[in-house]
């Protein structure tokens, strides 16, 4: 499967990885940070296995749940040939707070 097309499909869920950040936020106003998602697209388009690592950002289990939650809402294509896709993106989480001095 074509990883621009993987890319375009997850930037249409933007608003959604937004929200579960902008909650996290609210629990944790340092949370930032890039998170790696791992997850596989199943034969049928579907999402599966779904997986969140970071070396920096900390989110709760509140919040990977809420990123889990947003990736088992999407479909894919099906990937050609009836197999599975093993997927690995970045996600970057930076708040805008501006802070005042």
């Amino acid at each position: 499967m074509d990883p621009e097309l993987i890319r375009k499909i997850l930037q249409e869920y933007l608003p959604q990885f937004q929200h579960c950040y902008q909650q996290e936020l609210m629990r944790n106003d340092a949370v930032k940070g890039v998170v790696r998602l791992d997850f596989r697209i199943n034969k049928d388009g579907a999402v599966s296995n779904v997986s969140m690592s970071a070396k920096n950002a900390q989110f709760s289990s509140r919040g990977v749940g809420c990123i889990t939650q947003v990736m088992n809402m999407i479909s894919f294509p099906q990937p050609k040939g009836g197999g599975v896709v093993d997927v690995t993106q970045p996600l970057n989480f930076f708040s805008e707070k501006i802070s005042g001095r």
